[in-house]
C-alpha cells in the first residue's frame, strides 16, 4: 500500500518515526510526502554538529537518497520524489547520528507500492428549481488510483453552489468506497467555496471503486445524490 512508517529508537532517549503516502509519477517515477516526529536526547553543546535525523528512499532495486534534518524536537515535513523501474516498489528507512562522533544508525525499513495509473473521475450532482435554473450543483473532478493491490486513494476538488434563500446551513458531500464496501463521507458546507478532498480506503484484491457527490437539497436538510460513479483501478501501469 501507500502508506509508510519507519521508526528509530534506541535506549538513550532517541525516538523517531516517519510517517507519509507515496503516490506514483508515472510507471517509472514517485512522489511522497510526510512527516518526521520524536526527539533525540543526546547533549551535543560541546560538539560541532546537531542532533540531526534522515530519511533515506529509493527504488528497491537502486541506490539511497537522502534528505536530512536537525531535530528540535518539532514535526519536521518531508517530501520527496525519485525514480525507478517500471511498476517497481520504492524502500524507506530512517536513522540519526547517536554515535559520540555522530555516525548514523538506522531503524526500520519498509517497502512501499507506489500505485497504479491514475484514472480521471468526475462525479456530479444537479438540482433544478422551477425554472429550469441549477438551484444545487455539486461536482468532484480529480483521480482515483490502486494505492496497492488492497487500497484505493482518490484525490480532487469538490465544488459547490446553491441558488440561496434556503433558511438553514446546507451542505455538499463526497461518498466513496470499495464495491463491496460501506459508504464513507467526507461533508463541507455549500458556502465553504472549492475543497481539496484526499482519501483513502480498503478494497478487496482487483475491485472497483464507487463514488457519489450530493447534497441537503431535500424537505428537513435530507440528502439526495447524483449518479454514482464506478472507477475500475489498474494495479500497474
Amino acid at each position: 500500500m501507500g502508506i509508510v512508517r519507519v521508526e528509530f529508537k534506541d535506549n538513550v532517549g532517541t525516538d523517531l518515526v516517519f510517517g507519509g503516502a507515496v503516490e506514483p509519477r508515472g510507471a517509472t517515477g514517485y512522489w511522497f510526502a510526510g512527516e518526521v516526529r520524536g526527539v533525540c536526547q543526546l547533549d551535543r553543546s560541546g560538539e560541532s554538529f546537531d542532533n540531526t535525523v534522515r530519511v533515506e528512499h529509493g527504488a528497491t532495486s537502486g541506490d539511497w537518497n537522502t534528505l536530512e534534518f536537525r531535530i528540535t524536537g518539532d514535526s519536521i515535513k518531508v517530501e520527496g520524489e525519485g525514480t525507478r523501474l517500471p511498476n517497481e516498489t520504492v524502500d524507506f528507512r530512517i536513522g540519526a547520528n547517536v554515535t559520540a562522533l555522530g555516525n548514523y544508525h538506522y531503524g526500520s525499513a519498509a517497502t512501499v507500492v507506489a500505485g497504479g495509473p491514475p484514472q480521471e473521475v468526475v462525479a456530479t450532482y444537479t438540482k433544478m428549481d422551477g425554472n429550469g435554473n441549477n438551484s444545487y450543483y455539486v461536482r468532484f473532478t480529480g483521480q482515483a488510483w490502486a494505492d496497492g493491490p488492497t487500497q484505493y486513494a482518490v484525490r480532487g476538488t469538490l465544488d459547490a453552489s446553491t441558488q440561496g434563500g434556503a433558511l438553514t446551513q446546507q451542505h455538499a458531500t463526497f461518498g466513496h468506497k470499495s464495491a463491496s464496501g460501506s459508504w464513507k463521507y467526507e461533508t463541507f458546507r455549500t458556502d465553504d467555496g472549492v475543497k481539496d478532498i484526499l482519501v483513502r480506503g480498503p478494497r478487496k484484491a482487483g475491485e472497483s471503486i464507487r463514488l457519489v457527490v450530493g447534497a441537503t437539497s431535500n424537505i428537513a436538510n435530507l440528502y439526495s445524490y447524483g449518479k454514482e460513479v464506478t472507477v475500475t483501478l489498474p494495479d500497474t501501469f
